[in-house]
Order: structure tokens, then C-alpha cells, then sequence
């Protein structure tokens, strides 16, 4: 019998950006592309008849057994979000293709089960995003994801279409209590690549770097740049007297790197003892 599906949000938090936008060791290992089933075909819209009734796009991809995937891509307003028609899904699991979203910004598929992958989201006036290292483990699978205008790339003056960047947006986890419930004093490392340059930032509206920072403010918020592009990267933090995790729902707790894109990911804080979820 299926698992009833588990809704997440790879987009992380909502993120306050010009009014209401929605917000281990290391590997240095090349972001190997992993070799599709080629009994799982190409990405493909499937029977023209059926894609058009649904209103989505059909997407068997990667090595058998799969999961079945219902992907709503969101993109933030300053009012709120809205769903985006059009924007391109890709992934490393499928190499060479892309599948649009279709009505409602919506994408309905099949998608390796226990394989780790990545995937990339485009749409014209928002970031190039790709999600943090995934494993789908359920079936079904509902996930939302909510991707950034263009100008949220200007809060990372190192960012560019030869450069590579993470933004990170830190949580209070299910139960987090004193200190633990509030996201200051987090300090994020990226594990054997000494190279990697982290930028936190105020609490502001349109939040702004703090130059010589070394932790988060209340606002959970910080990026990641100066990493080579092709990498795939492990993400540690920590709080004094609270435990830290960037393993959460589906994320394994490492990212991707691309030139050109902006990887969306998070953490979550705990009181030390707990091994609890996400409020």
C-alpha cells in the first residue's frame, strides 16, 4: 500500500526579500552525471491526449523502481507566490532533457526511488536554481517549489554566470526551545573546502551582508560562494548547546554546484537532544 505523500518545500522558508517573498565530511567529488535506465526513456509528455486532460507534464526518469512525483513550481511576488507555466525541470538523472511545467505550474512524473539526484529549475525573470541532493524514499511524492526573482541574485555580489552560489535560510526545529528557537549564533562550514567564502546577513527587509561576520543574525540567513562549479559538497553547522542539520525531509545535507545557479537549501535547529522534524 502506498505511503501517504509528504509535502515539503525545497525553496525552504518564506524569504522576506522587498515585501513577502516565500523563502559531515567534505566531497570533493565531481557532481558525477548518473547513468539513466534506458528502459525509463527520455522525459516525455506521454499520451498527448492524457498530458493535455491532466493539465502536466509525465517524466519516467532513471533507473526502476520509481516514485511517483507531483512537482508544483511556485515563483515568488512581492505579494506572495504564483505558479509558473513554462518553467523547465532537468535533472543529471535524465542528461540532455527538460520537461515545462504546464497549467497550475505543475509537473507529474515518475522519479528513481533511493537514487540521490539533483534537479534544475528555469523560467524567464527568476534565478537558475537547482535543489539540494535528494533521495526519494516514498511514493507518492508531493513537493512544492518556490523559486526566487531575479534580483534576489544581486544579494551575492561574487554570484555571476561563471560563479556558483548557495543560499542558506536556517529553521526552528519541531520542539527547539530557549536558544535553540531562535536562529542567531549559527555558524555554517563547508567541510574541506577552506576556498568557500560565507556571507551572513542583517535582519533587514532586503536583507544586506554584514562584512566580518562569522555567524547567523535572528535572521537564519547566509550564502555560500567561491566554490569550484561540477562539485558535489557536504554542509555543516553549529550552535553552541543546539544540534544543527541540513539533513531534512528528502535533502541528503549536500548541494550541488553549477556556474550560473543558485542553490535554494536550509538547516534546521534543535535543543541538543532532540532528534525531532521540522516545526
Amino acid at each position: 500500500m502506498a505511503v501517504p505523500a509528504r509535502i515539503t518545500s525545497l525553496c525552504l522558508r518564506v524569504l522576506g526579500v522587498a515585501g513577502a517573498f516565500v523563502a559531515g565530511a567534505c566531497s570533493s567529488t565531481p557532481a558525477a552525471e548518473p547513468t539513466p535506465d534506458a528502459s525509463a526513456g527520455p522525459i516525455d509528455a506521454g499520451d498527448p491526449g492524457d498530458a493535455a486532460e491532466a493539465g502536466v507534464a509525465l517524466i519516467p526518469c532513471g533507473p526502476a523502481p520509481h516514485v511517483q512525483v507531483e512537482l508544483t513550481v511556485m515563483g515568488a511576488t512581492t505579494t506572495g507566490e504564483t505558479p509558473l507555466n513554462g518553467a523547465t525541470f532537468s535533472t543529471p538523472l535524465c542528461p540532455g532533457n527538460t520537461i515545462a511545467s504546464a497549467g497550475g505550474g505543475l509537473i507529474r512524473g515518475r522519479l528513481a526511488r533511493d537514487v540521490r539526484f539533483y534537479g534544475r529549475i528555469e523560467t524567464d525573470g527568476y534565478i537558475k536554481m537547482l535543489t539540494p541532493e535528494q533521495v526519494f524514499n516514498t511514493d507518492p511524492v508531493k513537493l512544492k517549489i518556490t523559486t526566487l526573482p531575479l534580483f534576489f541574485s544581486a544579494l551575492m555580489p561574487e554570484f555571476g554566470p561563471t560563479k556558483t552560489a548557495a543560499f542558506v535560510q536556517i529553521a526552528k526545529g519541531k520542539g527547539a526551545t530557549g536558544a535553540c528557537a531562535n536562529l542567531d549564533g549559527v555558524r555554517i562550514s563547508v567541510p574541506g573546502h577552506p576556498e568557500a567564502r560565507l556571507t551572513y546577513y542583517t535582519t533587514d527587509q532586503i536583507p544586506a551582508p554584514i562584512e566580518g561576520a562569522t555567524e547567523t543574525t535572528a535572521s537564519g540567513r547566509a550564502a555560500i560562494t567561491e566554490l569550484a562549479a561540477g562539485i558535489m559538497v557536504d554542509l555543516a553547522a553549529e550552535k553552541t548547546g543546539c544540534r544543527v542539520t541540513f539533513v531534512r525531509d528528502f535533502s541528503t545535507g549536500r548541494i550541488p554546484t553549477e556556474a550560473g545557479y543558485i542553490v535554494l537549501t536550509g538547516a534546521d535547529i534543535f535543543n541538543a537532544s532532540s532528534d525531532a522534524g521540522t516545526d
